[in-house]
């Protein structure tokens, strides 16, 4: 799979609809000014507007998950 990056998001190319869309990637660590948020009664980290949330796989990282305006 291949992402693209640009303002601070990650990207994938949806090959159906030939546009691109909010990836899954997963970053080791957020900005110290990232905010944690709730939605619909789980807890998120936000950070510029991209939502992420936090996971473990092989060790501790953040997914992005989403754009706050979606």
């Amino acid at each position: 799979m291949r992402f693209f990056y640009a303002g601070g998001v990650f990207y994938i190319l949806d090959e159906a609809s030939r546009e691109y869309a909010v990836a899954g990637a997963i970053v080791s660590q957020l900005s110290f000014d990232a905010a944690e948020i709730e939605i619909e009664g789980k807890p998120f980290m936000e950070y510029n507007d991209i939502i992420y949330k936090q996971v473990t796989i092989e060790k501790p990282g953040y997914e992005v998950v989403g754009k706050l305006d979606e």
